[in-house]
């Protein structure tokens, strides 16, 4: 499991922050990396279940949920659909009619174009063949239609749009900022440059209103509403701007002599990073998105600064901690999930060879709420 899948898996409540600790907004951009065309897409598909002409709206989140509508055209009634990816391409999704399955899909994604497979009914009584595909490419007024991504470090997100008509668009939203998240789907309306949709679900007196402004290479969303108000977690805020690409932004450790910096100068920064080495330094810096500095513990005196880290709402986690004194010694520690087991481990790096085999008793004390992970230790003496 990837190190930091948990930033969205995990649905904690934040916890109040103190006035020592500063959030590091230093970032290294790195060259856009676009997902493959199928892996997440808000498309309108037509096509026959047996004989019977349908259309559907499908959506596919890229994270193996798949849902949506669909409808016989000579009846119009939208039926709800809802399932996943059992494979790359293979799906099973329901149908639901009053709330109640009504009969499956079975079926492969052939290409994001494509669908085809099994309808059966609920009582297995039934089977028809189903085959469907997209439909006409974006006409050249469409300017809306595609993946639009939210980009930030310790938050993220992305827009689906589709089934473009002159009046309107459909859309699929979902947002994750540290361990709160939020979806929205609907369709919203033209009003010239802007899209706009509306609903009073979760909040009937004052509603929910997202605003999506075209800018070209980007949608500028507004929300106008609580996050209670559009169904969204405690601190999901949806409102930003949403690339036509995807930008990979990585954590920098900032360093200067101001308050709440992680290192004080260029050279320790370098030194900690050659330490680490890439992927571990990488991994320090998202872990402190936050940053407070501790008070060393007598034993250490060797130490002159400690400054421990924490993505907002993932502690035990997402954690580090970084002690060094004036001549580039160091002593840290950061959360990590060993791949071969997928269990939580703690990560330990030194220079100071008389560390090799007893841990700071500060970072053993910062350990306190998670002494059952298991130590890795790394020695590098230089």
């Amino acid at each position: 499991m990837n190190r930091y899948t948990y930033l969205i898996l995990f649905s904690l409540f934040f916890a109040c922050q103190n006035q020592n600790q500063s959030e590091h907004n230093n970032t290294e951009t790195i060259p856009e990396t676009p997902l493959p065309d199928s892996h997440q897409f808000l498309k309108k598909f037509e096509g026959t279940i047996g004989e019977y002409p349908i259309e559907m709206v499908l959506t596919n989140w890229g994270d193996g949920f798949l849902n949506g509508k669909y409808w016989y055209k000579k009846k119009r009634e939208a039926i709800e659909i809802s399932g996943e990816l059992i494979t790359e391409n293979a799906f099973e999704i329901a149908e639901y009619i009053n709330d109640t399955e009504n009969g499956f899909f079975v079926g492969t994604i052939e290409s994001p174009h494509h669908l085809k497979g099994t309808w059966i009914s609920e009582d297995q009584s039934k089977s028809y063949d189903f085959d469907l595909t997209a439909t006409k490419e974006k006409s050249p007024d469409d300017i809306w239609s595609g993946n639009w991504y939210f980009n930030e470090i310790w938050d993220g997100g992305i827009i689906l749009m589709g089934n473009y008509t002159k009046d309107s668009i459909d859309f699929a939203l979902s947002i994750f900022r540290s361990a709160h998240n939020g979806i929205a789907e609907g369709k919203a309306y033209f009003v010239q440059n802007k899209a706009i949709f509306y609903t009073d679900l979760y909040d009937e007196e004052k509603g929910c209103k997202l605003v999506f402004e075209h800018k070209g290479d980007h949608i500028l969303l507004d929300q106008r509403g609580s996050n209670f108000g559009c169904g969204f977690g405690m601190r999901a805020f949806a409102g930003g701007r949403y690339d036509n690409h995807i930008i990979e932004k990585k954590a920098v450790l900032d360093f200067g002599t101001e308050e709440g910096k992680v290192f004080q100068t260029k050279a320790q920064h370098d030194n900690f990073k050659a330490l680490v080495g890439n992927e571990m330094y990488d991994l320090f810096a998202f872990n402190m998105q936050n940053t407070e500095p501790l008070d060393i513990n007598n034993e250490d005196h060797f130490a002159t600064k400690a400054i421990a880290g924490f993505v907002q709402g993932l502690f035990t986690s997402n954690e580090a901690i970084i002690m060094y004194d004036d001549a580039s010694n160091f002593w840290a520690a950061t959360i990590d999930i060993d791949d071969s087991t997928d269990e939580f481990v703690v990560r330990y790096f030194s220079n100071v060879e008389s560390n090799a085999t007893e841990i700071p008793t500060t970072i053993n004390d910062w350990r306190e709420n998670f002494m059952d992970y298991r130590i890795v230790n790394k020695l590098i003496f230089q």
